[in-house]
């Protein structure tokens, strides 16, 4: 998982390897901060896991570089 908050700071961490499954995402549960708008591609896991976290997911859909917001995983895949 790679993060960039909004003062710059990194969270670049592997939890695990293949799809994104509930626990291996539960591993980020305390780096989350409710309220965060949160970009993640559309996957049913991060969904959730985002929403129960109390942050707003902002999803970059498959074919789109962009999300409706206008939001890119470009800036985060860029950092490892």
């Amino acid at each position: 998982m790679r993060a960039i908050a909004n003062n710059d700071n990194i969270l670049f961490k592997l939890a695990g390897l293949g799809i994104e499954r509930r626990e291996i995402i539960n591993k980020f549960k305390d780096h989350l901060t409710s309220g965060s708008l949160v970009v993640i591609d559309k996957k049913r896991a991060l969904e959730t896991f985002v929403t129960e976290c109390g942050c707003t997911p902002d999803i970059v859909s498959p074919g789109f570089f962009k999300s409706s917001l206008g939001n890119t995983l470009a800036t985060v895949n860029q950092i490892h």
